[in-house]
C-alpha cells in the first residue's frame, strides 16, 4: 500500500513537467459507497498551444484506509502499458482494470503515475480536497448519522 506522497515522489521530472498541459474536467468528489472513504473521479485530456487532444481519459483517486493509502487508476495508455497499473497493483495501490495483469516487457517504469493523475492530484490540492484524502478520519461520516 502506498500514499499519494510516496507515489508522486517516484514520478519522473519529465512527467511532472508535462502534466501542466493536462486539463481536468467533470471532477466529482465524494465518498465511496462501499468504504465510506473519499474518492475523486475526473476526465483528463492534453491541451497545448494550437493542439487539443481528442482523447479523454478517466482518472480515479480513491482512499482505501484511514492511514492515507490510496488506489489510483487512469485509462490512458501510459498508465496501463508502461507498468504503472501493474506496479501499483503489486503494492496494493491500484486494481488491474485496463491492462491484462501481465508484467510489461518494455518501458517498465516502476512505481509512479501518469501526467493525468499528477494533474488530478494537483487539482485536488488546489481545491483543498487533498487534505481529506490524506486525513480520512475527518472525512468519514460517523455511524448512526442522519440519512439523506
Amino acid at each position: 500500500m502506498l500514499t499519494i506522497a510516496q507515489i508522486i515522489n517516484k514520478v519522473d521530472p519529465g512527467r511532472l513537467d508535462r502534466s501542466e498541459y493536462v486539463r481536468i474536467t467533470r471532477l466529482k468528489y465524494g465518498l465511496s459507497k462501499q468504504t465510506k472513504l473519499p474518492k475523486a473521479v475526473a476526465l483528463a485530456y492534453s491541451k497545448r498551444e494550437n493542439y487539443i487532444s481528442p482523447a479523454r481519459y478517466t482518472c480515479l483517486v480513491k482512499a482505501i484506509d484511514d492511514k492515507g493509502n490510496v488506489k489510483l487508476s487512469c485509462s490512458c495508455p501510459d498508465f496501463t502499458f508502461h507498468g504503472y497499473e501493474y506496479n501499483l497493483y503489486r503494492r496494493g495501490a491500484a486494481d488491474i482494470i485496463y491492462g491484462n495483469g501481465e508484467r510489461p516487457t518494455v518501458n517498465n517504469y516502476g512505481v509512479g503515475c501518469c501526467k493525468h493523475l499528477v494533474m488530478l492530484i494537483n487539482e485536488l490540492f488546489v481545491q483543498k480536497k487533498l487534505d481529506k484524502l490524506l486525513n480520512f478520519k475527518d472525512a468519514v461520516k460517523p455511524k448512526g448519522g442522519t440519512k439523506r
